[in-house]
């Protein structure tokens, strides 16, 4: 008899072997060490620091700046709002006084009282 190979079985296999000694061989690797001018770092973080600030001057001022303006729109605002409600307050003074609604109220009563039940037939 012939023997018959898995070649797709084997190909998978030697795939897993290959990626687990990739594997290995990624976490055992160290980075090369440069030698590093410690001073000059510190001074481009100084001076970084020095553009910052004065960055955050500018931006603080801009601030306070868009926040006056919207302090102006909002007091803006707030006077249309005001002089919308004094006109919708004039026409509602002119109301029919109470006694005038307490006597139709009353009259609703009494129409109300007067009518007899109705009996209905069906009972009979």
């Amino acid at each position: 008899m012939a023997i018959t190979r898995l070649k797709r079985k084997d190909r998978k296999n030697k795939s897993r072997a290959t990626n687990k000694i990739r594997k290995i061989q990624f976490l055992n690797s160290k980075p090369v060490i440069k030698q590093v001018d410690i001073e000059k770092i510190k001074n481009e973080f100084a001076q970084k620091g020095k553009k910052a600030l004065s960055k955050t001057d500018k931006k603080a001022a801009v601030i306070d700046e868009v926040a006056g303006v919207e302090k102006v729109k909002v007091e803006a605002q707030e006077e249309v709002a005001e002089t919308k409600v004094a006109e919708k307050k004039e026409p509602a003074a002119k109301k029919a006084p109470a006694e005038k609604i307490i006597k139709a109220s009353a009259k609703k009563k009494e129409t109300k009282a007067k009518k007899p039940a109705k009996k209905s037939a069906a009972k009979k």
